[in-house]
């Protein structure tokens, strides 16, 4: 089956983001355990797992036996028994968290922010559609994309056709602004060089560019 051409570049990344994989102000509920399988219901809605398999939601199934399970939730593993009810609301950012973000001489919005935990340089890019990085930035922040991927796309880069895995990282946050479960691409390769901070991480936050220059980023309530 042929896969479609993507385009990558500073003026945007041309792929539709998939749907927020976060279970915010959902109840999680194990209904039924075996071996290495559950029966679970989010939001009332059932789904069945296997150990290693990820819910629509977000849910992975790290073990399971007759007993309990080990469920990972927004990066954390939790030991679940049956019919015990979990409400995973996830703790609100502070209303004032903000950052302000100058253009380099280029006109580019150079900053660091922390993907899953990891602090690292990125370029905030309005023009592109999701949060794309190359191998070795995915290498660096410890994400096994080949193995743990939403899917596989054709990327077109200034060298040419690239591979792209899309993958989903637990959080993305800059100086307290920030978002769960955040739809990014990782592109085979060095390029992009630095990584795009695209409108999968933007479009959840509120931006205003000053007369300056300035770009001002706010979390959303």
């Amino acid at each position: 089956m042929s896969r479609n051409i993507r385009t990558l570049g500073l003026v945007g990344l041309c792929f539709a983001s998939a749907p927020s994989s976060a279970v915010f102000n959902k109840t999680i509920y194990v209904v039924a355990l075996s071996q290495d399988n559950i029966v679970v219901m989010i939001g009332g809605r059932y789904q069945r797992l296997a150990v290693g398999q990820t819910s629509s939601d977000g849910v992975k199934l790290i073990s399971a036996d007759s007993e309990a399970a080990v469920l990972e939730i927004e990066g954390k593993q939790v030991s679940y028994g049956l019919n015990a009810p979990l409400s995973n609301v996830a703790p609100p950012a502070p209303e004032n968290a903000s950052i302000r973000i100058s253009p380099n001489s280029q006109g580019m919005y150079f900053t660091t922010a922390k993907l899953n935990g990891h602090s690292i340089e990125v370029i905030v890019d309005t023009g592109a559609s999701d949060v794309a990085m190359n191998e070795s930035h995915a290498s660096s922040l410890g994400l096994d994309y080949k193995k743990h991927h939403n899917g596989i796309v054709n990327v077109s880069t200034a060298s040419g056709v690239a591979e792209g895995y899309t993958v989903s990282l637990d959080e993305v946050s800059l100086n307290g602004v920030r978002q769960r479960y955040v739809e990014a691409v990782v592109v085979q390769g060095n390029f992009p060089r630095n990584i795009l901070l695209g409108m999968s991480f933007l479009k959840h936050v509120d931006m205003q560019r000053q007369p300056n220059g300035i770009l001002e980023l706010k979390q959303r309530h």
